[in-house]
């Protein structure tokens, strides 16, 4: 099940601004400690970004494979390392179910 197009808008312009005022400014910090920081990983946690193709029975946000897409390519404008910290066995996960 998909949000509805009002709550996905909501939901990709705060992606957005989380990816312009902390991701794209950490992006030197992510490079000196080859690691993503801790909090950053939190406010991911906290966003959400954990559950984006997991239905929001299962506690997740439910996005549809179109709104994953855009919101996977929002994420693609800054280091592919913070994408993968919550995004690297969505794929696999989604065609096990």
């Amino acid at each position: 099940m998909a949000l509805d197009q009002e709550s996905f808008a909501l939901l990709r312009a705060s992606v957005q601004r989380f990816i312009d005022e902390r991701l794209k400014p950490a992006e030197d910090t992510l490079e000196e400690i080859d690691d993503v920081p801790a909090d950053i990983v939190a406010d991911m946690k906290e966003m959400g970004l954990f559950g984006i193709s997991i239905p929001e029975n299962y506690g997740g946000i439910g996005l549809s494979m179109s709104q994953e897409c855009d919101v996977v390519y929002d994420l693609g404008h800054t280091a592919f390392a913070f994408r993968s910290v919550f995004g690297t066995n969505v794929a696999s996960a989604r065609r096990a179910s």
